[in-house]
């Protein structure tokens, strides 16, 4: 819940109030492709936060989502939680050096320049 807080909607809010434009953009194309791609990452956003709740709420809730049993160890979780933060790290990084170019999803209304310093100098796309 911390990382998508962390990751995703304070960076919404720093964004909407420097630029006055709201980054989140998919859903506003008559393109039925890029429709389909926001109203899918929607869901998986919503059914991220509803397993992260059935988890907080009770472990006993939390099993019915069939968790896999042979990744349970204490060296995959361990792994997993390195991994995680590494990527919010990294996610942060990205997102604080588009600055104003920021946006989920394509904005045909607020063009911005194309990003090729920092980490983007290294991967198109760092954040996938």
């Amino acid at each position: 819940m911390l990382y998508k807080l962390a990751a995703f909607v304070l960076q919404l809010i720093v964004h909407n109030r420097q630029t006055g434009v709201n980054p989140v953009t998919f859903g506003k194309s008559d393109n039925a492709h890029y429709y389909i791609i926001g109203f899918v990452m929607k869901l998986l956003v919503a059914l991220l936060f509803i397993a992260v709740l059935m988890f907080w709420l009770s472990e006993k809730m939390y099993n019915y989502l069939v968790s896999i049993d042979y990744l349970q160890t204490c060296f995959l979780q361990i792994a997993g939680l390195v991994i995680i933060h590494i990527a919010l790290i990294l996610i942060c990084i990205a997102q604080f050096q588009m600055d104003n170019s920021w946006r989920i999803g394509i904005d045909e209304e607020n063009k911005t320049g194309l990003v090729t310093k920092g980490i983007f100098s290294i991967s198109r796309n760092p954040i996938f």
